[in-house]
């Protein structure tokens, strides 16, 4: 019999720690691992499977477009990718779109927009971010990560990022009025800012939701000093939060945005930066690209992917079973280990009194998939459009685990 485990970690570097659990098959909301076990999945891979698995329109359109056309590279058009940017900035609201692969690669792009936009506006291209955000894993990203285990020994670091809190409208205010100090002892004020990058929710912090009025004022602060307020939506987009966008929360909209994630009906990875011609103009032919960036095949699932999200009407069907996993948190906050619950939409985190990690494999065991962050906080994000029979059943299965692990 192989040893699935022991060949993984004997050839892939040590960059995980998956539970004990080797899959084989999905469907929908239904897991299987390879000796025929059901597990019901919260996890969907960090909300990558917004539709549940091999979702079947989903696995037509990738069939057909593979034995038809996978990948010509952008030197040349092809007859997809078009319709794709079309569709897409009609779901945005953003004119265009750069499309690469994975969401730090979006981010990277959101990172350079806005630095070419701010030397050629402004003549600096400083970006504010907040504590404790999570926006990938390349060099330039772990540069501003709050997390020293993300850049322990990759230094030398990019320089022009200023942390401030998460939440904290006042603290901006001051940094953009010349009334903090960044790297260095540098006074850093709106003239130097090109741009705030922000999560509307921060989901691998262990999902902490802003206030309307933070997120209101950030938006009033870029418009009044002339900032591009970036949101990276790779997590929260897409349905995830009850509203296509999580910034519709907030009645805004963001100057740019990145997705992902769920953008390739968990099948394929793509991902985009997208903007108005505001920002989009500052990109020239060569200054940015990707070999497999826009690619037909990635193309047209995510196209479909999106057409999908419409005829099922998915966002709708958020409201619904939200008020479900509502209902369960209302007993669970009184469990003796949890210490707080945060939830919107189809994606919720519960923050308990110690660590996690043997919680979640107890729950495992019992047919539920879901993982840990930041040691104590245990986070959910069923698919969209879970049964709800399947729901409760998960979410029972849960909060009998979490009272088990509490006596």
């Amino acid at each position: 019999m192989v040893d699935y485990i022991y060949l993984e970690r004997k050839h892939h570097a040590n960059l995980f720690t998956p539970l004990p659990i080797i899959l084989y098959e999905g469907s929908g909301s239904d897991l299987y691992d390879i000796d025929g076990k059901k597990y019901i999945d919260f996890a969907t891979s960090y909300g990558s499977v917004n539709l549940g698995h091999c979702h079947p329109k989903l696995v037509k359109t990738l069939k057909i477009q593979a034995s038809t056309l996978a990948h010509s590279s952008r030197a040349y058009y092809n007859n997809v990718t078009p319709l794709f940017l079309t569709h897409l900035s009609q779901v945005t609201g953003f004119d265009q779109a750069i499309i690469m692969n994975s969401g730090a690669e979006a981010v990277e792009t959101a990172i350079k927009a806005a630095r070419r936009w701010g030397w050629q506006n402004k003549k600096y291209s400083k970006i504010i971010v907040a504590r404790n955000n999570f926006h990938g894993r390349t060099t330039g990203i772990i540069s501003f990560s709050s997390e020293d285990k993300y850049k322990r020994d990759f230094e030398p670091l990019m320089q022009g990022f200023l942390e401030v809190e998460f939440g904290n409208i006042d603290q901006l205010k001051q940094v953009l009025e010349n009334e903090t100090l960044g790297y260095a002892g540098q006074r850093l004020d709106h003239e130097n800012i090109a741009a705030i990058l922000l999560e509307p929710i921060q989901g691998e912090a262990g999902v902490y939701i802003p206030s309307y009025e933070y997120m209101k004022g950030v938006r009033e602060l870029c418009d009044e000093y002339n900032i591009l307020m970036i949101l990276d939506e790779i997590q929260t987009g897409m349905g995830r939060t009850g509203k296509m966008w999580a910034w519709e929360h907030y009645d805004i909209k963001p100057d740019a945005m990145c997705i992902g994630k769920a953008l390739g009906g968990g099948l394929l990875p793509i991902s985009a930066f997208v903007a108005n011609a505001k920002v989009m103009d500052v990109f020239t032919p060569g200054s940015h690209g990707s070999t497999f960036g826009g690619n037909p095949l990635a193309c047209a699932v995510a196209k479909r992917t999106l057409e999908v999200y419409e005829e099922d009407k998915i966002v709708d069907g958020v409201d619904a079973r939200s008020k479900i996993l509502a209902d369960y948190f209302s007993s669970m906050r009184h469990l003796p280990l949890v210490k707080e619950i945060r939830h919107l939409g189809m994606i919720a985190a519960i923050e308990l009194k110690r660590d996690a990690r043997d919680i979640v494999e107890s729950i495992s065991k019992k047919g539920v998939l879901c993982r840990e962050t930041h040691s104590k906080t245990i986070r959910l994000a069923p698919a969209l459009n879970i049964p709800f029979r399947t729901l409760i059943e998960g979410l029972e299965i849960i909060e009998q685990e979490i009272y088990a692990n509490g006596h």
